[in-house]
């Protein structure tokens, strides 16, 4: 049977994604990279199946926008107990008896789902790979929880690097937790060590395409997400309610405190312990439930500034979704994100505050940092502006991505993607081609392909109108039509042939050459003659130009790695 399903890894392209919810999950930043690896794989033209515990309305929505298929277990009606990571680990074989056959790849999240991902490739897929995803990193974080979960650490350390030494390859996500991965896996023998890369998310697309506004107003909207019940020391809720209480009491505006992120059954006891920080009636925090990315991105577009003040982060996806939305944030140094930043744009390094762990120390700094950004809140606003401009323009994910992308089998055999992910980058090219303020190059009834060369290295293109001719070679010259083109035909059989290095389509415009095009018109007859000086006797007012054509030959277009890494022509 195990020769078989060797025999038939070529049919076997599937990913198998293994999560308790897809989009809903109730570790936030596990959804957000639910999301992240799904639209990776399935942008790719890869099938994708995900195997959920339950689903909510949004949850579909965001499977059919993403392209992935959920799978549910087989549960009675009358059976009144609640869903468990247990299904997915021990019960699988009875909660799922019928997955599909045509699975690969299995991906699982560290101290979520990696153990349950061992058990499916174990008991019903040995042919497939595991990649496990991890957030997480317990010598941390637990530390700062109850003494039950403080004393376990040594234990929860010990079972992810058990299902760890299960995959085949280990995505950290972050420069932290990569950092604390790399010591972890020393302790597993070199010959059972899984591949382990570094995996950067990119900001959630709602975020990215949202537009923030300032505007003068008496009220400053302070926005955390986060929990409070068990974690609030963690996230560093105390001392930073404190600090907020210290800038109500001294501000002659209104601060509103706002928390997303606490459920009704932990609403009152979550109030009790911000309230013994806040000790001031002149501020009150307001609750809000759970919610999804819609939910968030409109608290953001009400903030004047978010803040991630956390004892400790392994990363901070929300903090990265703060800054790509262009509200102003102030984020721990005790983050992953804060390493990002350091890396990507290191000129913005006042949104990252310092934690000492001396608490009167924090609650003073911080509360001087949060006055200022709120005083000067319009001036934040367009510092903010600035971070979100050039977090977006390095791009810095996309090498982590293909990672990714490798190790779960690369492009997939469809040639078309998800009807639902090419929608998704219709809209989403829409929307930054309209915040970049480029023209649109379109070529549909105003230019034609006359000759490609072998190649693809030269071309000649006809014009019907002169404005065509200019808009064309307008979008060469500001580099639009070269990121363009690098998205709809650099492929990833291109990318291996040249050495896996990331690659795209430069365009240079031969200046003398343009002028020679513009000055040859096609007149009545199709006959091509050069178009008469100024102030020529013999030239004819009444006759229409049909077209224009551009000797665009001398147009050089070639391929480059973007670290200019020469590549032959």
């Amino acid at each position: 049977m195990a020769a078989a399903n060797n025999s038939s890894r070529k049919e076997s392209n599937a990913v198998l994604l293994v999560t308790d919810q897809y989009a809903t999950s109730k570790e936030d930043d596990v959804s957000t990279m639910n999301q992240q690896v799904v639209q990776i794989l399935t942008g790719a033209g890869r099938k994708v199946y995900c195997l959920v515990l339950e689903d909510t309305e949004e949850d579909r929505k965001c499977a059919e926008a993403d392209g992935v298929e959920l799978i549910l277990p087989n549960c009675s009606q009358e059976d009144t107990r609640k869903p468990s990571l247990n299904w997915l680990t021990f019960d699988h074989l009875n909660r799922y008896p019928r997955l599909p056959q045509d699975i690969g790849w299995i991906v699982g999240h560290a101290d979520v789902t990696s153990r349950a991902a061992a058990a499916i490739k174990e008991e019903r897929f040995p042919q497939a790979d595991i990649s496990v995803v991890t957030l997480t990193i317990p010598e941390d974080t637990e530390k700062y929880k109850e003494e039950e979960k403080a004393m376990g650490i040594g234990k929860k350390e010990d079972s992810i690097r058990q299902d760890v030494e299960k995959a085949k390859t280990l995505f950290s996500v972050g420069h932290r937790t990569h950092d604390h991965l790399t010591n972890t896996i020393r302790a597993i023998p070199k010959e059972k060590r899984p591949v382990h890369k570094l995996f950067l998310p990119e900001p959630s697309k709602i975020f990215q395409e949202t537009t923030v506004e300032y505007v003068e107003s008496r009220e400053k909207v302070v926005l955390l997400i986060s929990r409070v019940k068990e974690v609030g020391k963690l996230k560093g809720l105390d001392f930073v309610a404190k600090s907020l209480a210290r800038v109500a009491e001294r501000s002659c505006e209104r601060i509103q405190l706002r928390i997303r992120g606490v459920s009704e059954e932990e609403y009152q006891a979550s109030m009790n312990i911000l309230q013994t920080s806040i000790n001031s009636g002149k501020l009150i925090p307001t609750l809000l439930p759970h919610g999804t990315q819609e939910d968030i991105c409109r608290d953001m577009q009400q903030a004047h500034l978010v803040l991630m003040p956390s004892r400790t982060e392994p990363f901070g996806l929300i903090g990265l979704e703060a800054m790509a939305a262009g509200v102003p944030v102030l984020i721990s140094d005790q983050s992953g994100l804060a390493t990002l930043v350091n890396e990507v744009i290191p000129e913005f390094h006042h949104s990252v505050l310092a934690i000492t762990g001396n608490d009167s120390t924090d609650v003073t700094h911080w509360a001087s940092q949060i006055e200022k950004v709120l005083r000067l809140s319009k001036a934040e606003f367009s510092r903010a502006a600035a971070l979100k401009q050039k977090l977006l323009e390095s791009r810095y994910w996309e090498e982590s991505h293909q990672s990714f992308l490798q190790a779960c089998g690369g492009l997939g055999t469809e040639a078309r993607q998800p009807a639902q992910v090419q929608k998704r980058k219709r809209e989403t090219h829409e929307t930054e081609d309209s915040n970049a303020d480029r023209k649109a190059v379109k070529f549909d009834q105003q230019a034609e392909i006359r000759e490609l060369c072998e190649g693809s290295v030269l071309c000649k293109l006809r014009f019907y109108h002169r404005d065509s001719q200019v808009d064309f070679v307008s979008a060469c010259r500001d580099g639009s039509l070269s990121a363009i083109l690098t998205e709809e035909y650099i492929s990833q059989e291109l990318v291996e042939i040249c050495g896996g290095m990331p690659l795209h389509v430069h365009i240079e415009v031969d200046e003398e050459d343009f002028q020679r095009g513009a000055d040859l018109h096609v007149y009545e007859g199709a006959t091509v003659t050069q178009a008469p000086a100024k102030g020529d006797q013999h030239r004819s007012t009444g006759v229409q130009v049909e077209q224009v054509t551009s000797q665009l030959a001398l147009l050089h277009t070639s391929l480059q790695p973007k670290d200019m890494m020469k590549i032959p022509k």
